[in-house]
């Protein structure tokens, strides 16, 4: 039966060990009463969410929704980016600044001084 939800967070299953603040993408959906799995979105991809804690891999978490998610959102860079730049998806549930294929995904609103900083975006 379909279900709806407007929270703008998701109750899923990690598929791997994940970190805090990185995109994530559904890659099972839900069954019965299993939630859906994600794991990380990599360059070129469309992510789903947003990891809010670090989590062991078969965990259940909640994920920020980015397709209805209220607020801004935290979000791990993969390099040194400056305030006010257009991101979009890297490898391993990061950000970057460069289009690689991907589509933006938003705008962060501090600068990254190297890979794995965590900042604000917003979309």
């Amino acid at each position: 039966m379909a279900t709806k939800n407007d929270s703008g967070w998701l109750t899923v299953k990690a598929y791997e060990a994940l970190g805090d603040a990185r995109l994530v993408k559904i890659s099972v959906c839900r069954s019965g009463s299993t939630p859906p799995t994600v794991n990380y979105c990599d360059s070129g991809e469309v992510p789903d969410g947003v990891t809010e804690a670090v989590a062991a891999a078969n965990d259940i978490i909640a994920v920020k929704q980015l397709n209805g998610g209220i607020g801004t959102y935290r979000v791990t860079t993969n390099g040194a980016i400056a305030g006010n730049t257009d991101v979009y998806p890297s490898d391993d549930g990061k950000v970057q600044s460069a289009a690689s294929g991907g589509a933006r995904i938003g705008t962060i609103i501090e600068a990254s001084s190297a890979d794995g900083g965590i900042v604000e975006m917003v979309r």
